[in-house]
């Protein structure tokens, strides 16, 4: 008896097989399923790809119109930051401070499935880069839920200690990506994907490595928000 046959995954097909073909009624709709599938299989493949192909372009000009929407606000947020942080009655800027800590986290789920969706539905092979980004983002979503959650507003210094570092990471992944001269080599012995290849390019600038940039650089802009709020309201 072959040794595949002792296994537990074994026993189940034998014992499929066996009720299967005991049943001549449920072995020809079976028989005729799998012939169905099978002349058919390419059909179904095609409308799968064709969906694929046209969700990307479309997650990409979301995710784009995001990241420059997200953009604008680090500027304006510098602005009022620089400016106008005295001025804690200011009705937009208490509005935001109060709520950092609930933004912050909705970027970094914006993030994190925005990550996910290139890696495991567009098929993208992220660089190793990109992986070191996603180690310090993934954790703020479960860090950011918990504070939430807990309403914990004022914890603020882990997850902005990890945002600060994934914001260096990718201020250098960005400065290579767009040119600048690579100090450590990306690809782990000449294999795996560059850390400079184009995977998206959206409106002529908008890559995935900026969008992280961003991500980073406005959840650090509200839980500083939050961090001042607090403060603010010791006083």
């Amino acid at each position: 008896m072959p040794e595949w046959s002792n296994g537990t995954v074994s026993k189940t097909v034998v014992v499929f097989v066996a009720t299967v073909g005991s049943n001549p009624t449920l072995s020809a709709k079976y028989i005729s399923s799998s012939i169905y599938i099978f002349k058919y299989r390419h059909i179904v493949k095609k409308i799968f790809s064709i969906e694929k192909n046209m969700l990307i372009p479309t997650v990409n000009k979301i995710l784009a119109i995001l990241t420059i929407g997200s953009q604008f606000f680090i500027f304006l947020g510098l602005i009022l930051f620089l400016f106008f942080r005295k001025n804690s009655s200011n009705p937009v800027i208490s509005f935001f401070s109060r709520n950092g800590l609930f933004f912050a986290l909705n970027i970094a789920l914006v993030a994190t499935g925005g990550s996910l969706f290139y890696s495991e539905i567009a098929g993208f092979e992220h660089c190793k880069l990109c992986w070191f980004q996603r180690i310090f983002m993934y954790p703020l979503v479960i860090l950011l839920g918990l504070a939430n959650i807990k309403k914990d507003f004022k914890f603020t210094f882990y997850p902005s200690a990890l945002a600060m570092i994934g914001t260096i990471i990718s201020l250098y992944h960005n400065y290579i990506y767009y040119g600048g001269i690579s100090i450590f080599p990306c690809e782990p012995f000449g294999l795996g994907v560059s850390c400079t290849k184009v995977l998206v390019m959206e409106f002529g600038y908008i890559t995935i490595p900026l969008m992280a940039l961003t991500a980073f650089l406005l959840i650090i802009l509200f839980l500083n928000a939050q961090r001042s709020y607090n403060n603010s309201s010791k006083n």
